[in-house]
C-alpha cells in the first residue's frame, strides 16, 4: 500500500528523511536514491557510532537510552542543517515526541512501512544484535518488533509520504521515492 500525502509543490525539496523501523531499509534505499538525486547521503546512525567511537549497542549498554536519544537529538539536528541531502533516521527517532513536527517544513519525509513478520526475518537474518530487540526466539522477536511498531507507529504515520517496502527491493524503493518526488514537483 502508498499513501502519498504530499501535494505538487514548488519548494525544492533537497532535504529527504528515511524513516521507520530497524531494518526497513532506510539506508540501503537511501544511498541508492542518493546516488539517483545527486543528493548526500548521511545515517544518523553510523555517524553517531563515527563521532562517538563506539557502535549504538554499546552506547546504549553503557550509558543508557536516555543518554544516546541526547546524542542522537544533537547528531541529528546537525545533519538536518545541511542542504542537498537524504538522511536515514534511526529507528526510534520519531517516536521522541518533538520530531515529527520538528521535521515539517525542513524537508519532506518519507516512512518506509514493512510487515511484522518481513522485519522479523530481517533481523533475524541481522543475528538480532539490536538492542532494543534482544537477542530471543524468532517467536519473542516478532514480539518485541510487533509491541515497538505499535508504540511508534502514530509517529512514523506523520510522515509527508508512506510506502510499503515489505516486497520491494531497495532499488525499487529507490525508484518509488523519486517518481513521487517528480511528481510533487511537477507543475
Amino acid at each position: 500500500m502508498e499513501q502519498a500525502n504530499i501535494k505538487k509543490t514548488k519548494k525544492k525539496l533537497n532535504k529527504i528523511f528515511l524513516i521507520g523501523f530497524m531494518c526497513s531499509g532506510k539506508t540501503v534505499a537511501g544511498k541508492l536514491l542518493a546516488k539517483r538525486l545527486n543528493l548526500k547521503f548521511k545515517d544518523s546512525d553510523k555517524e553517531i557510532e563515527k563521532i562517538y567511537k563506539k557502535k549504538i549497542s554499546a552506547i546504549i549498554q553503557e550509558d543508557g537510552i536516555n543518554y544516546f536519544r541526547q546524542i542522537e537529538e544533537k547528531t541529528v539536528k546537525k545533519l538536518i542543517n545541511k542542504q542537498n541531502i537524504i538522511i536515514a533516521m534511526g529507528g526510534g527517532i520519531m517516536s521522541c515526541k518533538p520530531w515529527p513536527e520538528y521535521l515539517k517544513g525542513k524537508g519532506l519525509s518519507v516512512y518506509l512501512s514493512c510487515s511484522i513478520e518481513e522485519l522479523k526475518k530481517r533481523l533475524l537474518i541481522k543475528e538480532n544484535t539490536r538492542p532494543q530487540i534482544g537477542k530471543d526466539s524468532a517467536k519473542k522477536t516478532g514480539d518485541a518488533i510487533k509491541k515497538l511498531l505499535i508504540k511508534r507507529l502514530p509517529y512514523y504515520n506523520k510522515a509527508d509520504l508512506k510506502l510499503s517496502v515489505t516486497k520491494l527491493s531497495p532499488t525499487q524503493t529507490a525508484r518509488k521515492i523519486e517518481k513521487l518526488i517528480i511528481y510533487a514537483k511537477e507543475d
